[in-house]
């Protein structure tokens, strides 16, 4: 029986050695979006395959994940998370039932089994929803993203000049047009536990939220976005807030 599942890692790097540890599930294909890459030492199982990159940005390992995906769906990936093997189970038993939806949404746990992210099963995704959804969560059929050039920006995302905020940018351009996204509460993914202050550390994580509200919302409610963002975080973001309304593509 052909695949039905691509888990597409983004790998920057002498990382890759990291997910060499990984239980690689045969029921599923593995394609590494290697960046930076050093000599392959080869010995991988047959189901993984390693694709060296000669870009910087992890969108850019994200789209050619959806370029070279061969299986009907595709789990976009990091290299420092774990998939539980239960994760894997439910999601292949679901995804021949879940051809309405060209997206689905995983939950998020912390390494001792609390949840980060975690919505009621079935959500319906809208604009408002995709704010707070990690690209590690994202499940889509490969062949309608192609159909529909749905792609990740190029200007968002770690490595980029404005390094967050990549994932809601590409579900709104799912969402225009037509993806119908669900939560799949039963499929989550274990991920380290993040350090909130970094988000406004420097003024290209507070125009990366720019950027976004203008490509998700438009004018003008890409301004009151950046109002009630401002509203919520005042204390943090501090003298950088000028660059919560300094709009622009995000590529």
């Amino acid at each position: 029986m052909s695949a039905l599942l691509t888990v597409a890692v983004a790998v920057f790097g002498e990382r890759i050695a990291a997910v060499r540890d990984w239980a690689f599930d045969s029921r599923v294909q593995y394609l590494l979006l290697w960046q930076r890459p050093g000599e392959d030492r080869g010995g991988w199982p047959d189901n993984v395959t390693v694709l060296p990159l000669d870009t910087v940005g992890v969108t850019h390992s994200r789209n050619a994940a959806i370029d070279h995906c061969a299986t009907p769906w595709l789990w976009f990936m990091d290299d420092d998370v774990a998939l539980p093997a239960t994760s894997i189970d439910v999601l292949l038993a679901e995804l021949p039932q879940r051809l309405e939806n060209e997206i689905l949404i995983a939950s998020v746990l912390l390494p001792d089994g609390r949840a980060m992210k975690r919505q009621p099963d079935g959500l319906r995704y809208n604009r408002r929803h995709i704010l707070t959804v990690g690209t590690i969560q994202i499940i889509a059929q490969s062949d309608w993203l192609r159909r529909h050039a749905v792609r990740f920006p190029l200007r968002l995302g770690a490595g980029a000049i404005y390094p967050v905020c990549d994932e809601p940018v590409f579900l709104a351009r799912a969402l225009r047009a037509g993806a119908r996204i669900s939560h799949l509460d039963r499929v989550t993914v274990v991920h380290p536990e993040l350090r909130s202050g970094q988000q406004f550390a420097r003024p290209e994580f507070v125009r990366a939220r720019a950027i976004a509200f203008y490509e998700i919302f438009g004018v003008p409610l890409c301004l009151i976005a950046s109002l009630y963002f401002w509203a919520r975080h005042a204390r943090r973001i501090g003298a950088r807030w000028p660059a919560l309304f300094h709009y622009g593509k995000a590529g």
